[in-house]
């Protein structure tokens, strides 16, 4: 009997004992469940340092903007890549010069600064920095050139819509295309030198004629070539699918032209989707040479030393310029259309030349910005 007792209380000794670790295993486990909430909410308050970092850096930027301080973002490095997406989430503009978005890379390289630009963060063009002209695109027997009109040229959900469609003319029967007529800063900002940079989405389908141009005939400027004017295509597409097309031209008072024999295009590798596509496309122009560039990458370069025609000289090519961007297309109306290429096909109406923003970058004092 004694023993059976001693058994007894030692298996409820160790009973005992087992209850006892099983208590303190489940105190510490929900003393890590605690530590672990109190760590989570510290990285919150790190996050929320962080907010309102931002937030005051963002109010001292609007404060400097207010006061008549430039507040350019001009290092771009950390941006991350340019999206093919149409949408994008901007910082709040200032009252002056837009600062880079912090979403969207920019290939500018290291001394450029930005001096000119927009960012279509409005709700119709900037007649400061824009205008509609006529004279610089022909139409055609059933094509009309339209200005002020939203179907063909408007600016909303933070881009410039440049549109070609099918148009019925009460009054003229054949007419079945409209476009807009050139947006184009003749009279209101002419440049000398600098890197050009725009992120667009590019109608790359048969019988489209869209292009980003630049001519030496802007009003504002000084030019020393009085016995021609110049022209330079960032790129024109001449019906292809898949290709950007660069130019440089001498136009003489006899309407002749001529053009640079070096030709080297860029040709997208994947254009399956392409027109739907935003990529960005760059001109830098020095006193030495003019670059082309798609998504960072130079493609072409033109040495301004080398007289291309052998006529006159180059020196227009060191003449102020202004920019032009138009949505042609070519039609059974049109006088020419390039070789084994089309017309319009009406059923992949509207043709559809978006643009996210557009950036001119110079170097101090390298080249002369020429403003209204």
């Amino acid at each position: 009997m004694y023993r059976k007792v001693i058994v007894i209380l030692t298996l409820c000794l160790v009973l005992a004992g087992c209850n006892r670790s099983v208590d303190d295993s489940s105190s510490k486990v929900s003393s890590s469940k605690v530590s672990s909430s109190k760590e989570s909410g510290s990285e919150a308050t790190s996050v929320g340092e962080v907010e309102s970092s931002e937030t005051q850096t963002s109010s001292d930027n609007s404060s400097a903007a207010a006061n008549g301080s430039s507040s350019y973002n001009d290092d771009v490095s950390d941006l991350p890549p340019a999206s093919s997406s149409s949408t994008r989430s901007r910082p709040s503009p200032p009252s002056s010069m837009p600062s880079e978005p912090e979403d969207i890379k920019s290939y500018v390289t290291a001394g450029y600064k930005l001096v000119w630009g927009d960012e279509f963060d409005g709700n119709k063009l900037d007649s400061n920095k824009w205008k509609q002209g006529f004279g610089h695109m022909i139409p055609q027997g059933d094509l009309i050139l339209l200005a002020d009109d939203p179907r063909v040229c408007r600016v909303e959900d933070g881009l410039l819509k440049m549109d070609v469609i099918h148009y019925y003319d009460p009054a003229n029967s054949v007419i079945e295309y409209a476009t807009s007529c050139s947006v184009e800063t003749q009279d209101t900002m002419n440049y000398l030198y600098g890197y050009l940079e725009f992120r667009a989405k590019v109608p790359y389908k048969i019988g489209t004629w869209s292009s980003v141009w630049m001519k030496s005939t802007g009003t504002l400027g000084i030019r020393k070539a009085l016995d021609y004017f110049i022209e330079i295509d960032l790129f024109e597409i001449f019906s292809s699918t898949d290709t950007a097309y660069p130019h440089l031209h001498k136009w003489f008072p006899d309407g002749s032209a001529t053009e640079s024999k070096i030709q080297n295009n860029y040709t997208f590798q994947n254009n399956f989707n392409l027109a739907n596509e935003f990529h960005v496309y760059g001109m830098e122009w020095t006193p030495d040479e003019i670059s082309m560039y798609v998504n960072g990458e130079k493609y072409t370069t033109y040495d301004l030393s080398y007289n291309f025609d052998g006529l006159s000289d180059m020196k227009g090519f060191h003449d102020p310029i202004h920019l032009l961007l138009d949505n042609h297309i070519f039609t059974n109306f049109s006088s020419w259309v390039p070789m084994d290429s089309g017309t319009v096909i009406n059923t992949q109406l509207p043709y559809e030349f978006h643009f996210d923003y557009i950036r001119l970058y110079q170097k101090p004092g390298v080249g002369a910005l020429y403003t209204k």
